[in-house]
């Protein structure tokens, strides 16, 4: 088979639960970093580095949506004060998906993360925009279509 070149109109997201907030994505990033120590000791002639534990921490953004279960942004608490499944709060992983492209045989990465920060944005004559950063736990799964 001849090399598939992705595109961003390939991919997709899911993912935050069943609790999450149904939003339009269109777009999401994935980021991959490690501490890089300095372990230089006096009477080295070079500097000397060593590699940390990876991290991977990512966002996904796109439109709010309503109208349908699972619309609410959930960001607070709910009409009696509860935080209910509220993204900031919640001790639990969600999980995600990302894909890169659905039209070959789902090249994607998935696992669970943790919420950080999600932000809600309207404008009178624009967008009303919602975007959520978060923390991988653990290396996300990397599954790539080959043929």
């Amino acid at each position: 088979m001849a090399e598939v070149r992705y595109v961003g109109n390939d991919g997709s997201f899911t993912g935050f639960g069943s609790n999450a907030h149904d939003f339009i994505c269109t777009a999401w990033s994935l980021t991959a970093s490690r501490v890089v120590s300095d372990v230089t000791g006096y009477g080295d002639t070079a500097r000397g580095k060593r590699g940390g534990i990876p991290e991977y921490t990512g966002s996904a953004s796109g439109y709010m949506s309503g109208g349908a279960a699972n619309t609410a942004p959930n960001i607070g608490a709910d009409g009696a004060g509860r935080a209910g499944t509220n993204y900031l709060t919640a001790q639990s992983n969600v999980s995600y998906s990302l894909i890169v492209s659905s039209a070959d045989g789902d090249s994607k990465l998935n696992g669970d993360c943790v919420i950080s920060n999600v932000s809600i944005s309207s404008t009178k004559t624009g967008d009303a925009t919602i975007s959520f950063d978060f923390a991988c736990d653990g290396a996300p799964m990397e599954s790539w279509d080959v043929a």
